[in-house]
């Protein structure tokens, strides 16, 4: 879950803005909201003002909590439908 969480964040900051600034202000985000529900929580008032050098600061900031409220939202719900100790088979299902 984090390893796409990041993918999508990553997406957001680096779309239509230069790379070498888009990975510092991505770097930036990650360390002050290292988790998505870190990030779900943020101050959208300070992640807009840190998002705001690469352009469309309101619009990414709001993407990006909404990312990791659904990415929080998701953990949860995938916790929950799961019985734990159960894992999901290999077998081939056989067609008919």
């Amino acid at each position: 879950m984090t390893a796409s969480w990041r993918e999508s964040i990553k997406a957001v900051a680096f779309d239509r803005a230069p790379r070498r600034l888009s990975a510092a202000v991505l770097s930036e985000v990650l360390t002050r909201w290292p988790t998505p529900a870190d990030l779900a929580r943020a101050n959208r008032g300070q992640l807009t003002l840190l998002l705001r050098q690469l352009g469309f600061g309101q619009k990414r900031a709001l993407r990006m909590v909404r990312l990791s409220a659904l990415a929080v939202e998701g953990s949860r719900e995938s916790s929950y439908n799961r019985p734990t100790g159960l894992q999901r088979s290999t077998k081939e299902v056989p067609t008919t």
